[in-house]
């Protein structure tokens, strides 16, 4: 099982990685946006009270208060997004690494499978043929060795009306 756990492995690592830069720039969107809207406001209200010219106060201190807040929540939700997303990304990539894991250890086996079995097909065909050859009569292989144009050796050692021989006269 150490090649499926190398494999899912570096399947979380890849996907932690793209899980933490998705999360990143999510975070970092959401914290620019609430951090915006937050620091609009407060700027505003504390511009107000710094100048005290209506409208003009809460105009400076919205567009300070909106650029400080955006910065500092696209920081912070940056950092929480991209924690996030790590977190997340890990598990998706371990989950999708075991999946195609098991759909190409179920394919290797299909695969050996249909080979062993082409095997067997080939070993059983062998065992026919060899026996077919066993429960030959004496004379059929006597008859056969005189009709070939020359002497056919076989799996045994030695030509046919060598092996009648030896079967026939020790």
């Amino acid at each position: 099982m150490a090649e499926i756990d190398r494999y899912v492995r570096s399947g979380g690592t890849a996907g932690a990685e793209e899980g933490e830069a998705a999360g990143r720039a999510e975070g970092a969107a959401k914290g620019g946006a609430i951090g915006g809207a937050a620091g609009t406001v407060a700027g505003a209200v504390i511009g107000q009270i710094l100048i005290p010219i209506p409208g003009v106060g809460a105009a400076v201190g919205a567009s300070i208060g909106g650029t400080l807040g955006g910065a500092a929540g696209k920081g912070i939700g940056g950092k929480k997004g991209a924690k996030k997303g790590r977190e997340k990304g890990l598990r998706q990539g371990r989950r999708e690494a075991r999946r195609e894991f098991r759909k190409m250890h179920r394919d290797k086996r299909r695969k050996q499978e249909a080979s062993e079995r082409t095997a067997r097909a080939q070993i059983e065909e062998s065992n026919m043929q060899a026996r077919a050859m066993k429960e030959m009569s004496d004379d059929q292989i006597l008859q056969r060795s005189m009709t070939s144009p020359g002497a056919v050796f076989t799996s045994g050692g030695g030509a046919q009306f060598d092996q009648f021989e030896r079967r026939r006269f020790g």
